[in-house]
C-alpha cells in the first residue's frame, strides 16, 4: 500500500469547497499565503498521514496544531481567557 500525498488538487479541494476558505480552529479568512496544512490528530500524539486527518489552519497557530488536539487547543484558549481575559473584556461561559 502506497503513502497517501497531499497535492495541489487536495489544497484547493479542501480550501474552497470543505472549509470555505476558513481556517479549521479560529474560523479566519485563509488565503494560499496565509494556510498551512496541519493534522487533526497531530502525528506528535499518534495521529494518521491520511486525507481525514489533514486539515488547513492559519500559520498563526500551526504549531498549536501540530503538538495538541483540538480539544487541548480550546481547553488552552479557555485557560488564557479565564486568566488573562478580563483584562480585554473576555470571559469563558460554560455551555447550558
Amino acid at each position: 500500500m502506497s503513502k497517501w500525498r497531499m497535492n495541489s488538487q487536495d489544497f484547493w479541494y479542501l480550501l474552497e469547497v470543505e472549509q470555505e476558505y476558513k481556517c479549521r480552529l479560529t474560523g479566519w479568512d485563509l488565503t494560499p499565503a496565509t494556510t498551512m496544512i496541519t493534522h487533526k490528530i497531530p502525528l506528535a500524539k499518534k495521529g494518521k498521514h491520511v486525507r481525514s486527518n489533514v486539515s488547513l489552519v492559519h500559520r498563526s497557530i500551526v504549531q498549536l496544531s501540530r503538538e495538541l488536539t483540538e480539544a487541548e487547543i480550546v481547553a488552552l484558549a479557555a485557560a488564557v481567557i479565564r486568566t488573562r481575559g478580563a483584562e480585554y473584556g473576555l470571559e469563558v461561559k460554560a455551555k447550558g
